[in-house]
């Protein structure tokens, strides 16, 4: 199968998802329902169309570290008309910059300690969290440089379902209304 570039029409799930979506959401969700794309591709307009904005993607391994970088933030940029791209600076961290707009979008694995440290993320998803090692870890450096400084900030967590474990603590708390997040069933 050749895959080719297509416009991102919105399945039933992304459709619910925008309609209720918040600024911090927690998302329970089944396998390929699309909401790590949707939330790559909001994200993506966001950081691409506007200035001084700061993306930060984290998934729970390498390989999708790299197949999102590639597939949601590099291989849209390259079909930009060019008139919509934003000159773009590339390094080795998973990253695109744009100096003229001092915008960025970073992709990230959770295990990597101290990953977006030093900065003030607009907006941030982490991706299938209930994996991640130390997510409270993460969610304590999330907390100081998004929660406390960035009236801008937007913030999701979605995972499926894996045991009882930091991501299923924190989905508790918002379906009691004891967390800043608020809960999505898929």
């Amino acid at each position: 199968i050749t895959r080719r570039p297509c416009l991102f029409l919105f399945n039933s799930i992304q459709r619910k998802y925008h309609r209720e979506k918040s600024r911090f959401d927690i998302i329970l969700k089944y396998r390929k329902g699309g909401i790590t794309s949707y939330k790559c591709a909001e994200y993506f307009h966001q950081t691409i169309f506007n200035e001084n904005t700061k993306t930060v993607i984290l998934t729970h391994h390498p390989s999708s570290t790299d197949e999102i970088f590639r597939e949601f933030v590099k291989k849209p940029y390259e079909i930009l008309p060019a008139f919509l791209k934003p000159k773009k600076k590339y390094d080795n961290r998973m990253e695109l910059s744009f100096p003229e707009t001092g915008s960025s979008y970073r992709v990230g694995t959770a295990s990597s300690r101290g990953f977006g440290a030093g900065t003030t993320p607009d907006n941030v998803h982490l991706s299938e969290a209930s994996k991640y090692d130390h997510l409270s870890e993460v969610m304590g450096d999330l907390n100081q440089a998004v929660f406390t400084g960035n009236p801008r900030a937007h913030i999701s967590l979605e995972s499926v379902a894996h045991g009882e474990n930091e991501f299923f603590q924190e989905w508790n708390l918002a379906r009691q209304e004891r967390s800043r997040f608020k809960p999505h069933f898929f």
